[in-house]
């Protein structure tokens, strides 16, 4: 995948891609910027689910031994970099151009359908349920030997910060 992404450096400024400037923290339009020329085509080569998994720990719990609720989004944010990762890409990072782009999540939820406990091992599945102009919809669903935990959704959009 590294390759793949080297090769966009080189051809960036050939393309002509239409300007990223939907953004609200986009500073600049420049359409060479925009990672849709590489990312659309290594999403879709893996568009079936991406799994992790994570042990629960103690930090994780409230005093009942329950992982609390808050902590699913962060397992979600850490899935999300984990499957960026195994793509060979990256949640933040430089363009050759010398900007800086990210991810920014514009909306996440979660539902629980089950407790999670200390020392439990969740298995993480991640899926891309939609991908947008410049925008990736995912869906995070948690389980415990099989066992459905939660299920979340997040939305993140491509921007120049």
């Amino acid at each position: 995948m590294m390759n793949h992404m080297l090769a966009w450096k080189g051809e960036h400024a050939t393309r002509n891609l239409p300007p990223i400037n939907d953004c609200p923290l986009s500073r600049t339009a420049d359409p060479g910027a925009s990672l849709w020329l590489w990312l659309p085509a290594v999403i879709l080569q893996v568009m079936a689910a991406f799994q992790t998994t994570r042990r629960m720990e103690f930090c994780d719990t409230d005093m009942a031994g329950i992982v609390h609720f808050a902590n699913f989004f962060r397992f979600m944010e850490a899935a999300e970099h984990a499957w960026f990762r195994s793509l060979g890409l990256k949640i933040a990072g430089e363009l050759a151009t010398g900007e800086t782009y990210g991810w920014p999540r514009v909306s996440t939820t979660c539902n629980y359908q089950s407790p999670a406990r200390y020392e439990d091992v969740l298995t993480i599945d991640v899926r891309l349920t939609h991908r947008g102009s410049r925008s990736l919809s995912t869906v995070y669903e948690f389980s415990r030997d099989g066992q459905p935990i939660a299920r979340g959704e997040m939305k993140t959009v491509f921007c120049l910060i």
